[in-house]
Order: structure tokens, then C-alpha cells, then sequence
């Protein structure tokens, strides 16, 4: 399709103190913050690698992932995966406190979060739809990689929207075309606690093109879109 598929209403985000203030609510203190703000049942062992490799390369990092209450046994069963990986990549030092899982948040709550967040990571190979939406609406910055997501690539559709290109030095790499391209955005990110010029640059560009996610004059080129989809559906099923 042309555009994102969706019409989403702008949310209305809160008041949103600074992303320092921010990360004291939620005790995350000195770390720099890759928040994972997706479902449990999106997380592929491809995609433990990076987060691994992240934590790697940065020994203030802290990995934030939100779940359920009622997926304990998924969040149990990622979180084993994940110290195994980094336990053996960082020979047998204890990887406790490199992850930290919260529960649901109300919606004021996750704002914050989002806002918190130094980094947001868009998983593979299922990425995020509205949530990419709603961290963007909150002075959120994300990275993606559309290479392997391959269910949805809202977020690099987000991002062109906004002007970002793959590859593209003014972007900086936060639509990524590899693995490794992916990680060195995060962590460029993040650095510093994300009090770093790389990310006030894309944070910027975000903030001055964003209401192209929300323009009402796109509803009628959305609804274009999935006319045509399904007619070329019903067209394709008439010549069987």
C-alpha cells in the first residue's frame, strides 16, 4: 500500500517532564534506557541477539521490556533466555539488572515511559504499529529495521513519512539495513544517557514533521489504498 494503512487520531499525551525526570520515576537512575514496549509473543531469538549485543557494546545499558501480568510464564521464560545469551557472551559474569520487566502501565503512565526511554527499540521480525505511533507522540525515538520485519514495517513507513531514508546520513541510521547498522543507531542513541547530539538531531526532525502520521486529509487515501487492495483480491479470485 501508498500509505500506513490506518487512520490513527493523534493521541493526547500529558504534560511530560524532561527524559531525565522521566527515568526517575521509574528508577532507571544512571542507565542508558532501550525500552521494548511490545506483546511478549514478539520476541524472536533473532532479535535476543541484538538486544545481547547492545548490552555488549554498552556497559550502562538496561534493556526495559513491558508485559502482562497474565503472560508470566512467557516473561519468565524470555527473561532465561535472554540472561543464558548474555551470561555466555560476557563469560559467566551475572547478567542481573541488565533487564528489567514492568507490568502494564495506564496509558499517563506508559506516556512516560516512552518519554523515558533513550532509545526504543522496534522488534523483529513482528515490528509495532500503534505503539510506534504512540512513542513518536511522546518525544519518543525509535529504531527499525523493515530488512527483517517480515509481518509489518510500520515504523519505516512512519519514519518515511517524516523524511527519513534509509542509509541516509541526515537520518542517521534509524531505519537500519542490517543488524549491525541497527545496533550502532541504538547505541548512538542512547550514549550519554541520550544527552547527545545525534539524538537531539532526530528528535528534532520527529518533532517538526510528525503531524504527517496524523494528517486527516491522508483518511481518504487510506481508504483508497484498501479499496483497491480488496478489489484486486476479488479480481484475482474471478480469473482462477
Amino acid at each position: 500500500m501508498e500509505g500506513l494503512t490506518v487512520k490513527f487520531t493523534k493521541p493526547t499525551t500529558p504534560h511530560l517532564s524532561s527524559r531525565s525526570d522521566s527515568k526517575e520515576l521509574f528508577n532507571f537512575h544512571l542507565n542508558n534506557v532501550y525500552l521494548v514496549p511490545q506483546t511478549l509473543m514478539k520476541f524472536h531469538v533473532d532479535f535476543d541477539s541484538v538486544m545481547v549485543e547492545i548490552l555488549k557494546a554498552d556497559p550502562k545499558g538496561l534493556i526495559v521490556i513491558t508485559y502482562n501480568e497474565n503472560q508470566i510464564l512467557w516473561k519468565n521464560k524470555l527473561l532465561k533466555r535472554l540472561e543464558n545469551k548474555l551470561g555466555r557472551q560476557e563469560k559467566g559474569q551475572a547478567p542481573s539488572g541488565r533487564f528489567k520487566f514492568l507490568p502494564s502501565l495506564e496509558k499517563t503512565q506508559f506516556y512516560h515511559l516512552l518519554n523515558a526511554a533513550d532509545c526504543i527499540l522496534d522488534p523483529f521480525p513482528w515490528g509495532g504499529g500503534v505503539t510506534a505511533l504512540e512513542s513518536f507522540a511522546s518525544g519518543g525515538v525509535m529504531v527499525t529495521l523493515p530488512k527483517k520485519q517480515h509481518v509489518v514495517t510500520l515504523a519505516a513507513g512512519m519514519y518515511e513519512l517524516m523524511g527519513f531514508v534509509p542509509g541516509d546520513e541526515e537520518s542517521g541510521g534509524v531505519v537500519a539495513r542490517s543488524e549491525s547498522e541497527y545496533i550502532e543507531a541504538a547505541l548512538k542513541l542512547a550514549a550519554n544517557g541520550g544527552a547527545n547530539d545525534f539524538r537531539q538531531k532526530v528528535e528534532q526532525k520527529i518533532s517538526q514533521n510528525i503531524d504527517n502520521l496524523f494528517d486527516e486529509s491522508r483518511l481518504r487515501e487510506t481508504m483508497q489504498d484498501w479499496e483497491t487492495m480488496l478489489l484486486s483480491f476479488r479480481g484475482s479470485k474471478q480469473n482462477e
